[in-house]
């Protein structure tokens, strides 16, 4: 039977979701396939709480309703995965010989694509584990909301050194960081100047002020299509220091496809207004702010229906595939005897 526990909680007979601590310590789920990675487990385990890091980890016995070893108890499992792993920034998957098939790795996984900052995924033996745990194009994450994917190659050399490099960087990776973010708003404030100086060539938009609105948004949109996650930039400034780690994917924020869709639904709209020769009063404004909401409203719903939860469902199912065929064959075992 599973396990599941958290260092500062105790959970007989349920599956709570692990307690929010006074101290606000970061947390750290380490998942692992118990036959091939309880040894690496342990050392992340020591290192992580001699720095003051919060583990979560399996270990905790807990009942279950359904027979052992069925798709039934699989299932339960998967959901009472997400109430506990909801919240917590970061996983870290021991990627070890077989936990392709585990069967509740690709649940962990999963279950951290909500609310998780980065995804750790440690490699000590057995396939390339990007495969399995990041079954979609690098480019198709940038439209679902996940963390920030890294690959430690631990293959000949555990070490948690990347895993604080990254996730908690010193005050001199933090230094370094800032002069990318700059950079970016560099980039925009001069896209900002350059599309206005365009607009102002080819005569469109006529009016002034939905020139400089539309420049803007043109301009705040390079920025928000260009800027980096945190980890990702920790990773950048460091990567001379980590020669095992490699960056699967960015990864997107739900906040930032929220901040797209609106950019982009704002382009459209003054853009249509300005070429409708709309002067900017205040009862136009009015009114250009309602189609707004209308249209933003209808294309975030296309956006969840059509790519979102598309490409969700999609990565769920390619990354539960071996561990649900997993438990399919130890029911049917089961069955048989």
């Amino acid at each position: 039977m599973r396990h599941l526990s958290a260092e500062s909680a105790t959970s007989s007979g349920g599956l709570p979701p692990p307690e929010m601590s006074s101290t606000s310590k970061p947390k750290i789920f380490i998942s692992y396939r118990t036959a091939s990675g309880r040894g690496e487990s342990e050392y992340f385990e020591k290192q992580f709480s001699e720095r003051g890091i919060e583990v979560l980890r399996i270990g905790n016995r807990v009942d279950c309703p359904h027979p052992r070893g069925t798709v039934d108890e699989w299932e339960w499992f998967s959901t009472k995965l997400n109430a506990v792993i909801f919240g917590v920034p970061y996983l870290l998957v021991i990627a070890s010989e077989g936990a392709e098939s585990s069967q509740w790795i690709a649940w962990e996984v999963l279950s951290s694509f909500a609310t998780g900052r980065c995804l750790f995924i440690c490699w000590i033996s057995g396939e390339d584990p990007r495969r399995w745990i990041t079954p979609l194009p690098r480019l198709a994450y940038r439209f679902i909301p996940g963390p920030s994917a890294f690959l430690i190659d631990a293959r000949k050399f555990v070490s948690a050194e990347p895993v604080f490099r990254i996730a908690f960087p010193k005050l001199k990776a933090k230094i370094l960081s800032a002069i990318p973010v700059c950079l970016c708003l560099f980039i925009g404030a001069l896209v900002f100047d350059i599309s206005q100086q365009t607009f102002h060539a080819v005569g469109f938009p006529a009016d002034l002020i939905w020139a400089r609105t539309l420049a803007a948004l043109v301009g705040a949109f390079t920025v928000v299509l260009s800027f980096p996650r945190r980890a990702v930039l920790a990773y950048k400034v460091q990567r001379a220091r980590l020669p095992s780690t490699q960056l699967v994917y960015e990864g997107q924020t739900g906040s930032g496809i929220v901040l797209v869709v609106a950019l982009i639904t704002a382009i459209l709209v003054v853009a249509a207004v300005a070429s409708f020769h709309v002067a900017p009063t205040r009862e136009h404004i009015g009114t250009t702010g309602l189609v707004y909401l209308f249209m933003y409203t209808s294309f975030m719903k296309s956006y969840k229906v059509f790519v979102g939860y598309p490409l969700a469902r999609i990565n769920g199912r390619a990354l539960t595939n071996g561990a649900y065929q997993t438990a399919q064959e130890i029911d049917a075992a089961r069955k048989a005897d």
